[in-house]
């Protein structure tokens, strides 16, 4: 019976050991991911009504100034849902000392007088352009896992906070708490990124996703999943999550992005419209029982059809509400001919201002 009991007692602690070797590794993983050890300047920008694309194409032409000075491309993408920008500029400046260097700034100044557009024309043009910029000095992972985390991403989860007082270290433990949440449910960490100095914001976490399908994979956890991966990380269960988030925040922007390559915009029939909530499961509420089917719309079928409501009905509404009307339209042409087709129309034109939606 003893010996029963020892040997019983030894698997169990065999067992206890495993466990939090693992859970020692998953928060390992997630704290190498985050670690701020290399400075970058973010740059947020509103275009001014109708510039977007004049926007963009500008700062396409300045990246061959910003290589021949022997700087880093920045990475940037575009704003497709969640907060007032449009695009979002990271800048990999190393250290003060370094970036701001007058061998650095000589090269500099060299490349852009050799450019089409000298350093005085280029600001002048991105004035006109941009109708609101913010600048925010980020200590962040290091450029090596930047760029790898980066490589292949077409959709950015971007989250933006500003602290309640006293709160910025435990809120920056949260981040990274949840972060082994991420990786013990087998997604991606975030990267994090600490305020040095420049606007308000205290922090932001950068998600790096393939395609929006590789963002919304997390509805396909199983529940027993990600409540282990939740105890694992330190929450009581994953909806204890976004309500522990809350305590310690005074401001919080969740935005989606989609990355812009070769100068365009990658598109998407999805990068225009937002799904799930907040540290919830996607879609929480949502009773698949009760849904007969899935229409799919692109793009520009939203953005004519928000642009009729606008001009036939006087509905001035954005992205989400023209793609709905835009799928009724599809049933009232086929299945639902003759019929009545009920539409929400979820969202205000406002917030489009400054998109091609209105050009």
């Amino acid at each position: 019976m003893k010996n029963r009991l020892k040997k019983a007692m030894m698997i169990f602690l065999f067992l206890m050991l495993e466990t939090l070797f693992s859970f020692a590794e998953i928060r390992g993983q997630a704290s190498r991911a985050a670690e701020p050890t290399y400075l970058y300047k973010t740059t947020f920008v509103r275009a001014a009504p109708g510039k977007l694309l004049d926007l963009i194409a500008l700062y396409k032409d300045r990246m061959a100034v910003v290589e021949s000075a022997g700087d880093e491309r920045p990475l940037w993408w575009r704003h497709t849902q969640g907060d007032q920008w449009d695009l979002m500029l990271l800048f990999p400046m190393g250290s003060y000392t370094e970036y701001y260097s007058s061998e650095r700034i000589s090269r500099r100044k060299k490349a852009a007088d050799a450019s089409p557009l000298s350093q005085k024309e280029f600001q002048e043009r991105l004035n006109a352009c941009s109708a609101w910029r913010e600048d925010v000095f980020v200590m962040g992972p290091p450029l090596a896992a930047m760029k790898k985390a980066s490589d292949g991403t077409a959709y950015y989860h971007i989250e933006i906070f500003v602290a309640l007082p006293g709160k910025q270290e435990e809120l920056y433990k949260e981040r990274e708490m949840e972060n082994a949440y991420q990786v013990g449910t087998g997604r991606p960490a975030t990267l994090i990124f600490v305020r040095d100095q420049g606007a308000a914001w205290d922090l932001f976490t950068l998600g790096c996703y393939r395609d929006l399908k590789h963002w919304a994979e997390s509805a396909d956890v199983p529940k027993e999943k990600r409540d282990s991966a939740a105890r694992q990380a330190g929450f009581k269960d994953p909806d204890a999550i976004g309500p522990y988030l809350r305590t310690l925040i005074d401001m919080h922007r969740d935005t989606m992005g989609a990355a812009i390559l070769a100068g365009e915009p990658v598109t998407s029939p999805a990068h225009r419209i937002q799904g799930g909530g907040y540290a919830i499961s996607p879609l929480a509420l949502l009773r698949s029982d009760q849904i007969d089917g899935y229409l799919e719309v692109c793009d520009q079928e939203a953005m004519e059809w928000a642009r009729r409501l606008a001009r036939e009905e006087g509905i001035f509404a954005g992205f989400s509400s023209g793609a709905n009307v835009a799928a009724a339209m599809q049933l009232l042409q086929g299945p639902c001919r003759g019929l009545t087709v009920a539409v929400i129309i979820c969202d205000s034109g406002l917030k489009y201002l400054s998109t091609d939606l209105w050009p």
